[in-house]
């Protein structure tokens, strides 16, 4: 299995973890208020959390099956010789903006880690929660250099010629 297959792995599991926990939640949460009067403490929180997940490595789903956005204002400007190293430049820079991201939330994390954070009502280590933004970056990171050294996958041979059709 490529490495760019584990990493949709991944960011799979981590989306249906994310998915199950927010359902989960927030179904407990208005189940008990419906029998008993009153939510599950810290439900709310949990789910928020398990949205957080699902949003960020569903960013790196998107990239994976080509349906991410991309600007394409001044794709008819340039020669279509330069389309190839154009789009793995692009890839490189994405894998650089990644990067940054990826670095600025490992030192948010090790910032929260060092003041030994919790979270005000379910009193978890803020870090821990932080750690969701890492791995997503980080994740994103390796998937857009790999595009950037190696091209997409042929899959998006595909795409590329539904784009074209204007199929997309």
């Amino acid at each position: 299995m490529t490495l760019l297959r584990w990493i949709g792995r991944i960011e799979a599991t981590c989306c249906v973890l994310g998915i199950a926990t927010m359902a989960v939640a927030l179904m407990l949460d208005v189940g008990a208020r419906l029998i008993v009067g009153h939510g599950i403490v810290g439900a709310p929180q949990l789910g928020l959390v398990g949205m957080l997940a699902t949003a960020m490595f569903g960013v790196g789903l998107a990239a994976d099956s080509g349906e991410h956005f991309r600007v394409r204002v001044l794709d008819g400007l340039r020669p279509a010789a330069w389309d190839a190293g154009l789009v793995r430049l692009g890839h490189g820079l994405t894998a650089v903006f990644f990067a940054v991201l990826a670095w600025f939330a490992v030192e948010v994390a090790a910032e929260s880690y060092r003041l030994r954070d919790l979270t005000s009502l379910l009193r978890w280590p803020v870090w821990l929660l932080q750690g969701v933004f890492v791995l997503a970056f980080g994740l994103n990171v390796a998937r857009y250099a790999l595009f950037a050294a190696f091209g997409e996958p042929a899959g998006d041979a595909t795409r590329a010629e539904a784009a074209a059709s204007g199929v997309e």
